[in-house]
């Protein structure tokens, strides 16, 4: 099946931006609608079975990476996961927390990954915690993800909101715990801003890169291409664009729109597209 590299308009490729682009390998696809994302939306909720069924189709379209668990998992929840952990799939499969006591459950269950989830903006930190106060967290639950030996990604909610010069001093005291981070929108900036947001990123880390798009003014998609442009290499996902306020980025959307207006793969089998996203909508 073509990539869709093909249909793009041939001004794609004139425009500085892109022909300067230089972009070794494909972009991760980190897929979050199982995570509890997807069932924040109102009036979705994911069956036991289809939750199976849609974690074994992902892996088999060639989404890299699933998050099957959330933060407070109740029992059953966890069940259900060590019941696809069971199944082998050629996927990492990871999970999102926010506390000590979600760690400890993901690395006993064996998963691969976690996604420290800490809200970063001024509007996120409450209870009266200060910005030291937020810093001093972040380093002790992504050391503790580590110790776990968990591939630790550092969430940082509500990224767009938060001050350059605290986002900066957050990132050079959490780097040496992680893996990689993660800059999440929740609708407020544009495609520009992102844009301009990842490349002062890169400045300052060598670290990898994830974006976590809400689809705010419907600009998931063009925030995604142009944090791409910025230097991201991970994008969260979810089918259909499921996901709280407006919806996360969709898996189908992306997985087109990357090849058509950058010529970037995702490696995601886009003929197999269709069957996922009717499995979801049901």
């Amino acid at each position: 099946m073509s990539d869709f590299s093909e249909y793009g308009s041939r001004y794609n490729w004139l425009a500085n931006s892109v022909r300067d682009f230089k972009r070794k390998g494909t972009v991760i696809i980190d897929d979050l609608t199982l995570e509890g994302d997807g069932e924040e939306m109102a009036g979705v909720a994911i069956s036991d079975k289809d939750k199976i069924a849609i974690a074994t189709q992902l892996s088999e379209i060639g989404v890299s990476r699933i998050r099957v668990l959330g933060p407070k998992p109740q029992s059953d929840e966890i069940s259900i996961v060590e019941e696809i952990l069971s199944l082998g799939l050629p996927v990492q499969i990871g999970s999102l927390v926010q506390t000590q006591e979600d760690l400890e459950i993901s690395a006993q269950i064996g998963l691969w990954g976690v996604l420290v989830n800490i809200g970063v903006s001024a509007i996120r930190i409450s209870d009266g915690k200060t910005e030291l106060d937020v810093i001093e967290e972040s380093k002790r639950l992504t050391r503790f993800a580590k110790e776990q030996g968990l591939h630790t990604c550092f969430l940082m909610g509500d990224t767009t909101h938060t001050k350059p010069e605290f986002l900066k001093q957050l990132i050079l005291a959490v780097q040496e715990n992680c893996d990689e981070l993660g800059f999440a929108d929740s609708g407020a900036v544009s495609p520009f801003g992102f844009r301009y947001l990842i490349e002062q990123v890169t400045t300052w880390t060598k670290l990898p890169v994830a974006v976590h798009c809400h689809n705010g003014s419907s600009m998931a998609v063009a925030n995604a291409l142009a944090c791409v442009l910025g230097g991201a290499s991970v994008l969260h996902t979810t089918v259909n664009g499921l996901g709280e306020l407006s919806g996360l980025l969709s898996l189908e959307e992306i997985a087109v729109a990357l090849p058509m207006h950058l010529g970037v793969s995702t490696g995601i089998k886009l003929e197999r597209l269709k069957s996922v996203s009717e499995m979801v909508v049901r």
